[in-house]
C-alpha cells in the first residue's frame, strides 16, 4: 500500500518552475499593493485576490529563503485588510518599499541552464 495515495495529485512538468504565470501574478500582485499603498483606507478587494494567486505562484530564482521581500509582501499584503486605518497609514509606506524591493527580480531573466554533460557531451 506503500504506492497508493488517493488525495495526492500526479507530478506536472512544471512543478517549482518559475514560468511567465508566476511572472504575472506576482506583477499584479505588486500593482495592486502600489494601489493600496498609495490609497491605504481605499478597499483592498483587489489586493485580496492578488494575494491568493501569488500565494499559488512560484518564487523567481534566488528569493527563495526566509527573508526574501516576496514573502513579507505576501503577509503585509494578506493581513493590510485586518488593520485598523491608522495602522494601514502607518504601513503603506512600509507596503511601497517591498514592492521597489520586489521589482528588479521580476525584471531580470534567470541566466540559462548549462547543457547537461550526460547528456550533450
Amino acid at each position: 500500500m506503500a504506492g497508493f495515495r488517493p488525495f495526492r495529485r500526479k507530478r506536472r512538468a512544471d512543478d517549482g518552475k518559475f514560468l511567465p504565470k508566476d511572472v504575472r501574478a506576482w506583477r499584479a500582485l505588486l500593482h495592486a499593493a502600489r494601489y493600496t499603498a498609495r490609497a491605504p483606507l481605499a478597499p483592498t478587494d483587489r489586493l485580496d485576490v492578488a494575494v491568493i494567486r501569488a500565494k499559488k505562484a512560484v518564487l523567481p530564482h534566488g528569493e527563495r529563503h526566509r527573508s526574501s521581500p516576496f514573502l513579507r509582501l505576501i503577509v503585509l499584503a494578506g493581513r493590510f485588510h485586518t488593520l485598523a486605518d491608522a495602522e494601514r497609514q502607518t504601513r503603506a509606506g512600509e507596503l511601497a518599499l517591498l514592492c521597489d524591493a520586489c521589482e528588479p527580480a521580476l525584471v531580470a531573466d534567470p541566466a540559462p541552464r548549462p547543457p547537461r554533460a550526460d547528456i550533450f557531451g
